[in-house]
């Protein structure tokens, strides 16, 4: 499998894609509608301040996705920056396209001088932490669920 990471800058035309994948997974849809979500990645479309989203494309097909955000959780606004919207299709999992979304995500951090940067999720907390992820604490999401915040030393 060859997939490359870029920027979604580079590849604007899968904004409604990669929407459409975190309004399904994570989105308040008593608050938030897909086209709101659509309109918010097309403002992730920066290479050089935050927000910025890269996407992994396998043969001009998006098939995952991270962003570093100002804030990805309301009740943690001191902490800045994160990781966020962290997704990748089913069927690409457990192929190393997350890793290497990851290891994109925390070059540009570190690229950005940044000395930490902070994640939070429901599920998946093993694999975070076997990526180097260190658990701060068990808080409670935007949408009032259990979730995990984590921090990485960059």
């Amino acid at each position: 499998m060859k997939f490359k990471i870029t920027y979604l800058k580079d590849y604007p035309e899968f904004i409604p894609t990669v929407a459409k994948w975190v309004y399904e997974e994570w989105a308040d849809k008593n608050k938030k509608s897909l086209k709101q979500v659509i309109q918010e990645f097309e403002n992730y479309c920066n290479k050089d301040k935050i927000p910025i989203a890269f996407v992994a494309v396998d043969r001009e097909t998006p098939v995952g996705l991270i962003n570093i955000w100002e804030n990805d959780l309301d009740s943690k606004e001191d902490l800045t920056p994160w990781v966020a919207a962290f997704y990748v299709i089913p069927e690409y999992r457990n192929k190393g396209v997350g890793k290497a979304l990851m290891e994109k995500a925390l070059g540009k951090a570190r690229e950005m001088r940044f000395k930490i940067i902070y994640l939070h999720a429901e599920t998946a907390g093993e694999y975070y932490q076997k990526l180097g992820w260190k658990l701060i604490e068990d808080t409670i999401n935007d949408k009032g669920e259990a979730s995990k915040l984590f921090k990485y030393e960059l």
